[in-house]
């Protein structure tokens, strides 16, 4: 991996997050709070949801974060537009789907973008962990995604992660068992021997309850947890 490793923190917030809702909950407010070192961030997801699909949006805010972010999800569960910003360096981009590609466009540390990454047939999950709810209820054993880094070595690049479910878990969320779905996710190839992370989506719904990542070589791991909803 070219370049100085980004903090899991960077990291995070470049792959995103917040939720996919595949319940029967109109809207949703989220709080999650997530550690990796000395850094301690608590991030807000607002999920709302319609008759056209699903919108997420997700705020990260800290000494060194100032990230947010919004997913619109259609019914049939495939991204279709996203947007990141980032005031402090001036960046405003968006991402949609089109075809078998993705499109980007706007403002990247103040210089216009635009750049167009084909998809390849695979799947397009722009706000990984929180739209693979869906993937996680399934049946499906593992799944190949695309998606668009902001940050570090893979900013303005596609990246490939694959997930995979490991089976039904009871894991600890707000001081109590919960009964979660297990999905492990890391890049294809040679790649995966540097990080990997575990995640854990509701088994009732598919909210996304708790991630713990084993951090990139140079970087401590990392941990969420959903710490409040309403």
């Amino acid at each position: 991996m070219p370049g100085r490793a980004p903090s899991p923190l960077k990291m995070l917030a470049s792959l995103s997050a917040a939720l996919v809702f595949a319940g029967t909950l109109q809207a949703a407010t989220l709080t999650y709070r997530f550690f990796a070192g000395k850094d301690t961030v608590v991030s807000t997801c607002v999920v709302s949801k319609d008759g056209a699909g699903t919108k997420i949006s997700s705020e990260w805010r800290s000494d060194t974060v100032d990230f947010r972010n919004e997913l619109f999800i259609d019914k049939s569960m495939q991204d279709r537009t996203w947007t990141g910003v980032n005031e402090r360096n001036g960046t405003v981009v968006r991402l949609v789907r089109s075809g078998d590609g993705i499109v980007l466009s706007g403002t990247f540390r103040g210089k216009p973008v635009a750049k167009t990454f084909p998809l390849n047939s695979s799947a397009w999950k722009q706000m990984m962990p929180y739209d693979l709810g869906d993937f996680a209820l399934s049946t499906v054993a593992s799944l190949t995604f695309t998606g668009v880094g902001l940050m570090g070595p893979y900013a303005l690049k596609p990246y490939t992660l694959r997930a995979q479910r490991m089976g039904e878990e009871t894991v600890a969320v707000q001081g109590a068992a919960m009964a979660a779905i297990h999905v492990r996710i890391a890049p294809t190839g040679l790649l995966a021997a540097l990080w990997h992370g575990d995640y854990w989506f509701r088994k009732s719904d598919g909210v996304f309850v708790k991630s713990v990542s084993s951090g990139v070589p140079g970087s401590p791991g990392a941990t969420m947890v959903l710490v409040g909803e309403r």
